[in-house]
């Protein structure tokens, strides 16, 4: 004759497999709904774009037209996340920007580019900048590197040598001979403080 053998929902660690009578004592990707096991669905990889930081937060909405949005927050930008694309709207520490000219310094063989600024600049390692369009920068001269590596882009300070003077890195060295105080416009750069959350725009 069948019987019905009844198990409790949930698993068991507090006891071995022999004293626990009528108990799960273990088990990998298992939820349990109205008392029984199934298994977990998955998950896939959510696009491939590369987030700036790591993510410590998730929250999902929909807007009142019915569009979802999932909100990340990473420990150094807050992204949202729709239609298969992700989106920074990390808010400005100052939208207006702060400004510099001729203000760019490199050395031939390094990735690491110097930034002068006329007052102190507040930044530590690990801010995050963000430069202004090509209309703010003027021309850049006796470097590989020009307006269009740096414009509309984020990057991370790697190092605050002094309280005028931050550097970054670049994604390749410099090719040219090197340069000091490369020439800027007065307009160019944002920021963002790590522990603020917000950016700063250097213009």
């Amino acid at each position: 004759m069948l019987q019905k053998l009844g198990f409790l929902p949930g698993f068991n660690k507090q006891v071995t497999s022999t004293g626990a009578e009528s108990q799960w004592t273990g088990g990998e990707n298992v939820r349990f709904r109205y008392g029984t096991p199934e298994k977990i669905g998955g998950w896939n990889q959510l696009g491939d774009s590369k987030l700036t930081g790591a993510a410590r937060g998730l929250h999902h909405m929909v807007n009142k037209t019915g569009i979802k949005y999932s909100l990340i927050g990473t420990n150094r930008i807050l992204y949202v996340y729709t239609g298969g694309v992700y989106y920074d709207i990390h808010p400005l520490v100052n939208p207006s920007g702060t400004a510099i000219t001729n203000a760019f310094s490199t050395s031939n063989g390094s990735p690491i580019v110097t930034i002068t600024f006329a007052s102190a600049h507040n930044f530590q390692a690990g801010d995050i900048i963000f430069f202004g369009d090509t209309t703010t920068f003027s021309a850049i001269t006796g470097s590989n590197f020009g307006a269009a590596d740096f414009c509309d882009k984020k990057f991370m300070v790697t190092s605050a040598p002094t309280g005028t003077t931050i550097t970054i890195t670049m994604p390749s060295s410099e090719g040219g001979a090197g340069v000091i105080l490369k020439v800027l416009s007065n307009r160019s750069v944002m920021r963002s403080h790590h522990q603020t959350q917000s950016y700063h725009h250097l213009q």
